[in-house]
């Protein structure tokens, strides 16, 4: 007994000889990648530094990256894409330091994305964290739920997905006037088994959604100005 211990033990020291190496490796290239976003970034080129930052956590999934993200968000006056890789930065690092001013940041780029006329659409979904397709055209990346996609007045269709589950569209409708943020639900569901050689026999469960509007105080008005234009990248 005690010869196959000392068997699984070295099994498991070989393992992360291997293993810590690789994530080693990642990491550096993460920091190799962060660091060629910020030369973009100084180079004033954030549409190139916004790429490597996220590239970078695609490689080591650290919050500063997402930090970074949405700091050049701001810059290319990507409001949208900023309010949420700043949601995912506080998501990841829930106790930052810097959590009370990212978050008057937000307020701030989302009152001047209301006072153009857009409404805020906020997104959630069970389970979380799917993948959101955002209407056709729509500029912004806004890739996982919850998230807020801002929208003009008008009529939309988003898709969410998540592995293991059917996708599922929600129609969603903005109004020219109204409440300033509008919650969308949706509830995916498994698919239910049938026979596989006939694919008449899968069932699939009929998509409910449920939607409702509430008002989101503390909206600025016209003059609001997206704040931390400038500031320091990690």
């Amino acid at each position: 007994m005690a010869r196959y211990r000392w068997l699984g033990v070295f099994i498991l020291i070989l393992t992360l000889g291997f293993s810590l190496p690789v994530l080693g490796q990642s990491q550096e290239a993460a920091e190799l990648k962060s660091a060629e976003g910020r030369a973009f970034y100084d180079d004033q080129k954030f549409d190139l530094a916004l790429a490597s930052f996220k590239a970078a956590f695609v490689l080591h999934p650290s919050s500063r990256y997402l930090f970074n993200s949405a700091k050049a968000c701001v810059r290319l006056d990507d409001g949208e894409g900023a309010v949420y890789f700043f949601e995912r930065y506080l998501m990841a690092k829930p106790v930052a330091e810097d959590r009370l001013d990212v978050l008057t940041e937000m307020d701030e780029l989302r009152g001047k994305l209301l006072a153009s006329g857009r409404r805020e659409v906020r997104l959630k979904v069970k389970p979380a964290e799917a993948v959101i397709e955002a209407p056709v055209g729509h500029p912004t990346e806004v890739v996982l739920a919850p998230a807020s996609l801002f929208l003009a007045p008008g009529g939309y269709i988003v898709g969410f997905k998540v592995e293991g589950f059917l996708e599922q569209k929600a129609a969603v409708e903005v109004a020219a006037v109204g409440p300033a943020l509008i919650t969308v639900e949706a509830t995916l569901e498994k698919p239910v088994a049938g026979n596989s050689n006939d694919p008449e026999s899968k069932i699939e469960p009929d998509p409910t959604f449920s939607s409702w509007p509430w008002v989101m105080l503390g909206v600025g008005g016209a003059g609001v100005v997206a704040a931390g234009a400038g500031g320091y990248l990690w």
